[in-house]
């Protein structure tokens, strides 16, 4: 019997990214090195056409693909991109493009908050939930669609670059303070990553370990493409080794990359229309194949915001069809990247996943304590996710003990956080299953508060 095809479409959603006609010889030059081209629109057309006199013909092909209409337009502006939502967001541009059983084109948006860099060239939105808040009411305005907010995140460069990627995701503690802050002030918790420029490393796979148990990150390729020399060789995203065949793995404790027995899945998503772990024909057709053997799969479907996503939907939708007419015995279905996971791993839970949390005594004679237990369910990971907002309005992450099996617990203490000094204090959890739960209480915190339960799924 066959399996099903799972296709789910990542976005990962960064806001406007300019990029003016300098800047995008600079970046060729840097992929590479000096062409000795004075930037101009003459020159970016006879690049893009084939038409540029190159001393070596294969350079210029490959610089003709780094500078491609649809790789090289880019929206610098959210009344660009509010521009391009307006008919990618409409019911009809949806279901237009359905999935053989008529439901129409589904995303999930992974937001990025671009927080934490000192310089901004390419004009991003810089600030905590610029982003997210602006796809959050988009949703609201669009009850017709079936999408759904993840998360997104990109490691801080060294020197504080917004256009820059990078590798070192703990240097600053930026993942922590960002999810803190959402747990508390959104009461929101996600429960799927996709990393920043694909890039994991040992440092961001031990976090997501303790949270996350979705990441549609793998951008594994049989072959290395050569107009991608700036993830040559493992640079920035290093998924060698990984799997190619669209299987869905836990990783290994030392390797992300490697089937192992960590907790968290790991699924892939390829890149339409890009320059770098592309979405080929022939990459769809091998989804159908492992499917056709009895598999269930999923095909992810990488893109970002900043560019058209109109044509790219276009594009693989088209894919897909041919698809379905060469594997009839498949089922395709659209669905966000988190029910991609549940779905095609059968990881529906019996029951949701609760967390119960009160504070303890506040007399002088005790240490207050905060004692979370889990009522039913099973959490994902080490502990649940802890934040607390100050009276200053500052976010705090921290660790909680653990008494007991299935109890967690933080003490208030001037090593810890003096509780009156607490304005409000939020948990969030997954469960394996992919449920998801946040509970919270607002100061001052007393004797026996309960923390109520502000948001699940």
């Amino acid at each position: 019997m066959s399996g099903t095809v799972w296709v789910a479409h990542v976005v990962d959603t960064e806001g406007p990214l300019y990029e003016s006609l300098e800047a995008k010889f600079q970046r060729v030059e840097e992929l590479f090195g000096p062409l000795g081209i004075e930037p101009s629109s003459v020159a970016l057309r006879a690049i893009q056409d084939g038409n540029y006199p190159f001393p070596d013909p294969d350079l210029g092909r490959r610089v003709a693909h780094v500078l491609s209409g649809h790789r090289s337009k880019v929206f610098g502006s959210w009344a660009e991109i509010e521009s391009m939502l307006g008919e990618f967001l409409s019911s009809e541009f949806r279901q237009r493009y359905c999935d053989p059983n008529g439901e129409p084109w589904t995303v999930t948006w992974h937001c990025l908050d671009h927080v934490g860099f000192a310089r901004n060239p390419r004009h991003r939105d810089h600030g905590m939930y610029n982003v997210f808040d602006r796809y959050v009411e988009f949703l609201r305005d669009s009850p017709h669609l079936r999408d759904d907010i993840e998360w997104h995140c990109h490691a801080v460069s060294t020197f504080g670059d917004a256009h820059r990627c990078a590798t070192h995701y703990l240097r600053d503690g930026i993942p922590y303070r960002i999810l803190a802050d959402k747990v508390v002030n959104r009461n929101w918790f996600p429960s799927t990553f996709r990393a920043g420029c694909q890039s994991e490393r040992p440092d961001i796979h031990a976090f997501l370990e303790q949270w996350l148990p979705f990441d549609i990150s793998n951008m594994a390729v049989k072959q290395e493409d050569d107009e991608a020399p700036d993830y040559e060789f493992g640079q920035l995203g290093d998924w060698r080794g990984a799997p190619t065949d669209w299987s869905i793995y836990t990783p290994s404790h030392d390797d992300y990359r490697v089937p192992g027995s960590c907790r968290r899945r790991i699924a892939r998503a390829l890149n339409p229309l890009n320059r770098l772990g592309r979405l080929t024909r022939p990459e769809v057709s091998n989804a159908y194949k492992t499917a056709s053997d009895g598999n269930d799969v999923i095909l992810g479907i990488a893109s970002h915001d900043w560019r058209d996503l109109r044509r790219e939907v276009r594009h693989v939708h088209e894919l897909l069809r041919s698809e379905w007419v060469n594997w009839p015995t498949v089922s395709t279905q659209f669905v966000t990247s988190r029910d991609a996971f549940i779905n095609a791993c059968d990881l529906r839970d019996d029951e949701p996943m609760r967390l119960e949390a009160h504070i303890e005594s506040v007399s002088s004679s005790q240490t207050p304590r905060l004692v979370i237990r889990q009522s039913s369910g099973q959490v994902f990971g080490a502990q649940p996710f802890l934040a607390m907002r100050l009276v200053t309005g500052e976010v705090i992450h921290d660790n909680l003990d653990r008494p007991e099996d299935k109890v967690w617990s933080y003490a208030f203490t001037p090593n810890t956080l003096p509780i009156g000094l607490i304005d409000r204090i939020a948990v969030a959890a997954n469960s394996a299953g992919g449920s998801t739960c946040v509970i919270a209480a607002s100061g001052p915190l007393q004797a026996d508060q309960r923390l109520m339960q502000t948001y699940a799924r």
